[in-house]
């Protein structure tokens, strides 16, 4: 028997699920036939997304709905669907009040059309001056409202206004980059249902501890410390770094190139935020240390094949002859040998920013990066 019913996905604290068609009727048999919507009520707003032309043929085939994804069906054709309300199960009560409301709004409003056709000439002059006087006395209240503002704007025009429009745009001119932390994995999901694979990134804050300019250093950079509650144990050397600064220390710091405007500037202690630098659908190349696997072979470490498993040919995952004895009676450099595994600096390119989290400066970022949580990535833009 084919049925439309639920198939849940995630944990008890974030329960998201999908409506397939499947041909069992056991809901732990991961087997279906097709993916008509996705319904994910932890989310607020609730997002519910339908197929329903999809439902329709499968139902004229025989396929029978379960009774949640028939009252989710109902709901969604009568247009009662509230995302926003506490709960599905009374998301139609507010609908049915509105409706009522309605009714007896236009039964009143079509009461005083017939009083007034009976008895036209009984109200007088006295009865359309009056709101004549009111609509008067509004309009001269809205003018006098209108008026203040102005006033207010013309003593502070330059203060409010210019301040929070040049400070993303002045950031994005300076810093191309950040430094962030790798909070780990998660998935997402887009308008259309699609689960898409997230790697959360804490990006800043971050302070500029030095800037150089191409007459001192030879080159325009900004030197950035990613802001920690922590605080390090920096040694001597370090210390008079930052003290010359005058920021306190931070664990990492990393430069990134900068192009300086005469009229936009940045100076040392000031802090690059991520609604700054980034914007949703951005491209970056995020820059990290992959984990550390220590010392493997050549099987794990180069994908040899190795020897056959049995039958005592005594040659199983050695890596083999590495080279001639007479000529030329040595190794040829990068020659595959056993060795230290990982740990090294890689970079994953073009990758797509899926959400700007500014509250708690968080990059949600499609696709993995190298580094295990907790790891230090620094991101730039592409």
């Amino acid at each position: 028997m084919v049925r439309i019913r639920l198939s849940r996905h995630g944990g008890k604290k974030d329960p998201h699920y999908r409506i397939v068609v499947a041909e069992k009727k056991n809901p732990r048999d991961g087997r279906f036939s097709e993916i008509v919507g996705y319904y994910n009520p932890a989310l607020r707003p609730k997002r519910l997304h339908l197929d329903l032309d999809r439902i329709d043929h499968w139902i004229k085939q025989g396929a029978q709905p379960s009774d949640t994804v028939m009252v989710l069906i109902n709901k969604v054709k009568r247009g009662e669907w509230n995302p926003e309300g506490p709960g599905d199960d009374k998301s139609s009560e507010p609908d049915q009040a509105e409706k009522e409301q309605v009714e007896v709004e236009d039964a009143k409003a079509e009461e005083p059309e017939s009083v007034d056709e009976g008895k036209p000439e009984e109200s007088g002059d006295d009865e359309s001056s009056e709101p004549d006087q009111a609509e008067k006395e509004q309009v001269e209240v809205e003018d006098s409202k209108a008026e203040e503002p102005e006033s207010v704007d013309e003593g502070k025009p330059e203060e409010s206004g210019d301040d929070k429009s040049s400070e993303p745009e002045q950031a994005r001119k300076i810093s191309v980059g950040m430094i962030g932390k790798k909070l780990g994995m998660t998935q997402v999901f887009d308008d259309d249902g699609r689960a898409i694979p997230a790697t959360i990134i804490q990006a800043g804050p971050c302070v500029v501890v030095q800037k150089k300019t191409e007459e001192k250093e030879g080159y325009n950079a900004l030197q950035l410390g990613f802001v920690e509650k922590d605080k390090p144990r920096p040694n001597k050397p370090i210390e008079g770094h930052f003290k010359k600064s005058g920021v306190p220390p931070t664990r990492f710091l990393k430069e990134f190139p900068f192009t300086e405007n005469e009229d936009e500037s940045v100076n040392i202690g000031d802090q690059i935020l991520v609604q700054n630098v980034f914007e949703p659908n951005d491209l970056l190349n995020v820059s990290g240390r992959s984990i550390g696997r220590g010392f493997q072979g050549v099987m794990k470490r180069h994908g040899f094949s190795g020897g056959k498993a049995t039958h005592g040919s005594m040659f199983h995952r050695a890596p083999g002859s590495i080279g001639q004895s007479a000529y030329p009676s040595r190794v040829w450099p990068g020659m595959k040998l056993p060795g230290r595994m990982g740990n090294d600096k890689v970079q994953i390119q073009n990758l797509r920013i899926v959400q700007v989290d500014i509250e708690n400066h968080l990059l949600v970022i499609k696709g993995a990066i190298p580094g295990s949580k907790g790891g230090y990535v620094t991101i730039t833009l592409v």
